[in-house]
């Protein structure tokens, strides 16, 4: 189900979670409306784009914490988890775009299955 799913990629990120704590945080996040990972995801931006330059991760720690009702240290690691995802996400569609750019016959779709 989604909630599993959102417990298991919450267990992936934070490896202090147990199975019981992590589906409750999912629960909490639906409850809230975060019903997928890329929701988490665009969450987690906004609040720690929010937030000073030099606390902006630590915004979206607290968003996390409040929101998922997690203690600080494991919202913390599920925002570098995060942030980490977001780097990696950004780094895969920077090199779509070069080869959709670099070739006029890619599409999207084709680009982007190349850059994976």
């Amino acid at each position: 189900t989604a909630l599993q799913a959102m417990a298991n990629f919450l267990r992936g990120l934070c490896d202090n979670l147990t199975p019981e704590e992590a589906m409750a945080a999912a629960e909490a996040a639906a409850a809230r409306g975060i019903k997928s990972v890329a929701r988490l995801q665009g969450r987690w931006s906004e609040a720690a784009a929010a937030g000073q330059a030099d606390e902006g991760v630590g915004a979206g720690v607290q968003m996390l914490s409040e929101q998922l009702g997690l203690e600080m240290d494991d919202a913390r690691d599920v925002g570098l988890g995060l942030a980490a995802r977001a780097d990696a996400e950004a780094r895969l569609q920077a090199m779509a775009d070069f080869l959709r750019g670099a070739c006029d016959d890619l599409t999207t779709d084709r680009a982007r299955a190349a850059a994976e």
